[in-house]
């Protein structure tokens, strides 16, 4: 029976057959990259239901480093949908720590509502006109749809 090469095994092809450098050396460089990729995945992993995208396969994907970029032809499209409702319908369990895109944007309506009311607030006290705070500006001139 076949048992698996170690990493000193690995890095002693490696060293022998490339010539970079020493065993420790290889041993640190894929210490190194099994690390980066380890933490790609961590990171993958972390975006859950309705926050993981497209982008996050991207990023997974560079961590290889191999220049492949991600393939983001889907085909069929009528047969894409179809996958796509059936890969939804296998993976809603409800619930969950995270809120929905409807929920958050909600909130972030009452966040807007809460501005304009502080904006309000600022231009009715104010003795002189002034412009309004930089940060007050650009919170109001964010568009929710």
């Amino acid at each position: 029976m076949l048992t698996p090469p170690t990493e000193i095994e690995i890095a002693e092809a490696i060293a022998a057959t490339t010539g970079v450098g020493t065993i420790s050396d290889v041993i640190r460089r894929l210490a190194f990259q099994r690390d980066m990729l380890r933490q790609a995945i961590i990171l993958h992993r972390a975006h859950k239901a309705d926050d993981r995208c497209i982008e996050d396969d991207d990023r997974l994907y560079e961590a290889l480093g191999d220049g492949i970029k991600c393939d983001r032809r889907v085909g069929d499209k009528d047969a894409m949908l179809a996958n796509c409702k059936r890969f939804i319908e296998q993976r809603c369990e409800g619930g969950g720590p995270w809120k929905s895109y409807e929920a958050l944007r909600g909130e972030l309506f009452k966040v807007a509502a809460a501005l304009h009311r502080l904006d309000a607030i600022y231009r009715d006290e104010m003795d002189e006109p002034r412009e309004r705070p930089s940060w007050l500006a650009e919170a109001l001139a964010i568009r929710i749809e």
